[in-house]
This record gives structure tokens, sequence and C-alpha cells, in this order.
């Protein structure tokens, strides 16, 4: 077939009549197929040999030289720059899968360029004008096609076509199959979530010359220099870093799950996006999981991108991870400094008094402060010296909620109220909750919080008086209110005294009797933000205390949830606890707030029909519509 068209100017289209132009985004070899489909040509080869271009079986010519790209746009009647935009020229002196080619502009890795294959997305084939190869198809780092969402074909899913994979042979229309003619806007491919299109967009961008700009402005300042090339190089060589796998499969990026390369694509950005912390992130949380005392936890990978890059690497590429790795070198210029704010395991643990083992532990549970630090093409995780000093401080002034519960006889959600309102001091740092499994107050706060109470107590109370846990029987479907019931003490807003019998302090803490019906109207409102999260578990006392029932009533209720005698393990979940409450009334809750005696409100209770609850007593809303003690 010849040049000669339909026209006698091949500028025009044989089926529109119109001048052909690119369309935005469209690929170089997309225009080419699109051109020769308009004007009846059924092989590129036929337009491309016009570059110099021999072999039909590869007929891309956007790797031609820009003399040849001229020759082609002058048989095309386009601007040549349309194809020079478009064209994939190879950069440096080596070819093949271990030379580079540009990519709108940005230097890539041969082998991360399609060039034979023509990948596709059917629904962006099926939209309004979408008729057209986009040119971040070709790039193998993005599997997805990143207006739609859907994962890049390159088979023709007729069930009778057995050509293989879609190439750029024949002309018939990017939407056709070569081989059977199948319309490919009819393929089915799924499409990935879209916190993950999303997270690739940026990527998306990069790669395209009119929003590279927008791109490279989410990046820090040092990543943002080269016209978005250094944050393609880094990007690329982050890669195996996230995802060891790759490292022997970036040459073949096209065979491996496209969701795993969209991920690790997404991933790798991300880090940029917060260099050098995330990274660094990544680097702790590998090592943490290492098995070998020097190995980096990440088959290698971490250790061979900050001391062994390809000798292709750019010098930008080198100077931005040297940055990192001088700043990380305990023989480097910063080895003294790092030293001197560090322990090693053994130091730390010495220092904080516990075993290298433990420590480790709390560490990978992320307890404690891990500081990445290389040495030799190793490395090594270090301790933070301020933040051991400060725990060992801590340490020796703690005080477990545990034992303020006891000392104080009330349940340990009491405690955490009085926490969150202030009366009590907090350890927040992560390593008390992990090492000892409940938050830890300070003895002084404890202390002072007795002391207070025993100085604020009245000399005297007149008329009819009660223990206040006696009042707080009358509270029922929530937690006991102590937070803001001891505050009322403190501030003298209820007048109290303590006896002189031996046992828990609030125990033996008395009321005037009229001011009972004041403590049980009080609500526990947790302070914005809460001071710390409360506990999701709970023993099988505090569930007694809540529900209002004796211990032995407790232990029967939850006999199926086993612990050993005398135990005050959190075995009971919060939520369930608080939702039988709310569903069950105790007896001692009734006659609290009746004012009668626990056997006469038992015996109403029956009489009335109330429906039992069994251990923990009767319906709640049977029995306050029934006494008049719904509010």
């Amino acid at each position: 077939m010849t040049a000669n068209l339909a026209t006698n100017d091949p500028n025009f289209s044989s089926t529109s009549g119109t001048p052909f132009a690119f369309r935005d985004g469209e690929s170089f070899n997309g225009g080419i197929a699109r051109f020769a489909a308009d004007n009846w040509h059924e092989r590129m080869i036929e337009i491309t040999n016009v570059a110099g271009l021999e072999f039909g079986h590869r007929p891309s010519a956007s790797a031609a030289e820009p003399d040849r790209l001229a020759a082609l746009a002058d048989f095309m009647r386009v601007d040549v720059s349309e194809l020079i935009a478009r064209a994939r020229p190879h950069h440096g002196e080596s070819y093949g899968a271990g030379g580079h080619r540009m990519f709108n502009g940005i230097i890539l890795p041969t082998a991360l360029v399609e060039s034979r294959i023509r990948r596709f997305a059917p629904a962006s084939l099926m939209q309004p004008d979408g008729n057209h190869h986009r040119a971040l198809w070709d790039l193998r780092l993005l599997p997805v096609c990143t207006e739609t969402g859907q994962i890049l074909l390159d088979r023709c899913q007729n069930a009778i076509c057995d050509g293989g994979q879609v190439c750029w042979v024949i002309t018939s229309g990017v939407e056709y199959c070569e081989h059977c003619m199948a319309d490919l806007r009819n393929s089915q491919s799924p499409t990935v979530g879209p916190e993950l299109l999303a997270a690739l967009q940026p990527v998306a961008d990069l790669f395209t010359t009119a929003r590279r700009s927008e791109a490279v402005a989410r990046l820090p300042i040092s990543l943002s220099v080269d016209d978005g090339q250094l944050a393609a190089d880094l990007l690329v060589a982050l890669m195996p870093v996230i995802a060891p796998s790759l490292r022997h499969n970036m040459q073949r990026l096209h065979l491996v799950d496209p969701l795993q390369v969209s991920a690790v694509t997404a991933q790798a950005w991300h880090l940029m996006e917060g260099w050098p912390h995330r990274f660094l992130d990544l680097v702790r949380t590998r090592m943490e999981a290492r098995d070998k005392r020097h190995d980096d936890g990440n088959l290698g990978r971490t250790t061979h991108f900050f001391w062994r890059l390809s000798d292709s690497a750019s010098p930008a590429l080198r100077a931005v991870i040297a940055e990192v790795r001088d700043a990380l070198d305990l023989d480097g210029p910063a080895g003294a400094s790092i030293a001197a704010r560090t322990y090693r395991i053994k130091e730390a643990a010495k220092v904080i008094g516990i075993g290298t083992q433990q420590i480790a532990e709390l560490r990978r549970a992320k307890a404690l402060t891990a500081i990445v630090a290389l040495r030799t093409a190793r490395s090594e995780l270090l301790f933070d010296r301020a933040e051991i000093h400060r725990l060992k401080q801590e340490i020796s002034l703690r005080m477990g909620f545990d034992s303020v519960s006891s000392r104080l006889g009330i349940a340990h959600e009491g405690v955490e109220q009085l926490v969150d309102v202030g009366i009590l001091d907090l350890l927040d740092h992560p390593f008390h909750i992990a090492r000892y499994g409940v938050h830890q107050t300070t003895r002084a706060s404890f202390d002072k919080l007795t002391a207070n109470l025993t100085a604020g107590q009245s000399t005297v109370l007149k008329g009819e008086r009660i223990r206040i846990t006696q009042a707080m029987k009358a509270v029922g479907g929530r937690f006991k209110p102590w937070g803001p019931a001891i505050e009322a003490l403190l501030d003298r807003k209820v007048a109290y005294m303590v006896d002189d019998e031996k046992g828990p302090l609030v125990h033996r803490i008395h009321i005037p009797a009229k001011d009972a019906p004041l403590i049980a109207a009080l609500i526990f409102t947790p302070a914005t933000p809460p001071r710390l999260v409360p506990a999701t578990m709970m023993s099988k006392n505090d569930a007694a205390n809540l529900l209002n029932i004796g211990d032995r009533q407790a232990n029967e209720l939850f006999m199926d949830v086993q612990t050993q005698k005398g135990c005050r393990e959190k075995t009971l979940a919060v939520a369930d606890v608080l939702a039988m409450a709310r569903n069950s009334i105790a007896v001692a809750e009734m006659a609290a707030r009746r004012g009668i005696a626990t056997q006469t409100a038992y015996a109403d209770a029956v009489k009335s029909g109330i429906e039992s609850h069994g251990l923990a007593g009767f319906c709640r809303v049977a029995a306050e519509t029934k006494f008049g003690l719904r509010s």
C-alpha cells in the first residue's frame, strides 16, 4: 500500500475529513495507530517506515532519531514537536533492558517503559472521545488506568481469539483486537479501590508533563528539584526496599501482580511525601522484626539502598540518600552526636532494670523509641538516652491503677475517672501500659489524695449517716461516678467523715443520708480530649460492683469465664457488662433507690410480676416503670 490517501493531503483523515491531531495524553504509538486507521493503513509499519523502521513485528518509531521523527511529522502533516513530546528516545550509551529511555521528559530504566504491548482499559476506551491510547498506559509503574481505576489489560477476551497479547502491528483502531477484530471495549477488568486510586494519582501527575509541577509541589523541598527527575529516581529506588521480592523483578515489572505493583508504587510516593521520616519509620519497623542482630530485616534491600546504589544512579539521588545515611552513620560525621544521645540495648536495659529480651520486646511493641543507626553497612537499633532516664525516674515513682483501686476500694474505672478529672497523675508513656499491663499513676499524687481526704473531713455529721459506698448502690446501668463524687468531697460540697476502722479508704467514708441522692445523681463526663483510653476489659469484682451484686453472685453469673482463686484478672468485656447493667437491675439498687430493705425490694418485684433476670436481678425497664424510678 502506498502513502496516497483518499484525498491528496495526508493531513486529512479519510474517515472524518478533518486534519489529524494528537489528543491530550495520547501516546506516541497510539497517535500513529489512530492516524493509520483513519487513513486506511492496515499495518503501522506502513507509516513508521517513513522514520526508517523496517520490521513489521516491531513497528514503533517512538525511539527514532529527531531527523527521522521530522520525516514522520512531515508525512503526517503535524508539528514535529507533537511527536518529540511523546517519543521514548534512548538516553545514555546503554541500550536494551539495562539502558534508559525518556518518558515525558523523565529518564527511566528501559524496562519500566512499555513499547511493544498495547495495554488498555476498556472503560476508558468506552468514554466519549476516549478511543485513544493513553501515554500513561505505557508506564509499567502504573498497571492501573488512573482515569477509571481499571487494571490494564493486554489481551483480548474473545473466547475464540488465540492471538495472544495485543500489540501495535495491525492498525484497525486501538479499540479493536488486532488478531480477531473483537471490540476491546467489551472486555472486563477489575478496578482498584478509591483510596489506592487516589494514592496513585500524584505518580500519574509526576509522569504527565502538564501536571508534573503539581506532583512535585507535594514533596519536601529536598526532593522537588530537577523538574521531577529526582522524584522519579527515588520512587524507583524505593520500590525494592518496600517490597524486597521486586529486587529481581524490576526488569519484569509487567509480569508482577498489578495490585502489588500499584500498592508498592503508591507506598513509595507516600514515603516521599514524608521524606525522610516516613522512610525511616519503614526501616525501623523492618529492623524491629529482624531475626539476626545486625540484619536490616529487609532481605538486605535497606542496606543496598544506603550503601550499594547502582552505578547509573544520578548524583542528585546519591546526594539525597547520602544525606540521610550520614545522619545515621555511627562512623560518620554525626557519630559522636548519635552516641551521646543513645544507648545500646544492654546499657538501656541496665538503666531501667529489666532484661535485654524484655526491652527488645517492648521496643518491638513500639513502647520504646527505636533510633535507627548504621555502621559499615550494618544496621542497629538504639534507644533514646533521655527517654530511658525519664522512664527510670517514673518507674521509681509509679503506682498501678489496680493498687490504687484496691487501696481506695473503688473499681478500676473509678481510678480512671480520678485521673481524667485531674485528681491523680497519669504516667502516659506507652512503656508503662506495655510493661505492666495497666495504667500507672504516681505514688505522690495518691498520697496527696488520701491526705486531702483525711484532712478535709468534718469533725461531726448531723443526722443519720451512711457509707458513701451504700449511696453508690443507687447508681445502676452506668459506671459509678467516683471521679465527680470524690471531687465533691474534696471541694466540700458534701460533708463527710472517715472512720478509724481497717479497710479501703473510700469504704470508711460516711456522708449524711440526706446527701445520698446528690451522690447518686452525679454523672461523670470525660474530659475533651480524655486524658487516657479507658480499659475495655474488667475483673469479676469490678463487674459485681457495676451490677450492684455480691462477689458470690458474680462468680456464679460469670462462671463460664475461668479465673484463678483470688485473681483480679480482667476477663470480662466492659461493653458486655455495661449492656447487662442497662438491661438488669439488682435488688440492692432497687432497695437503695426506694429507701427500703433489700428483702422488701425483692418481695415487691416478685409480687409485681417483674421478669426475673436470675443472678443479675430483674428487668430494669419493667422495674423502673413499676416503681416510678425512671428519670
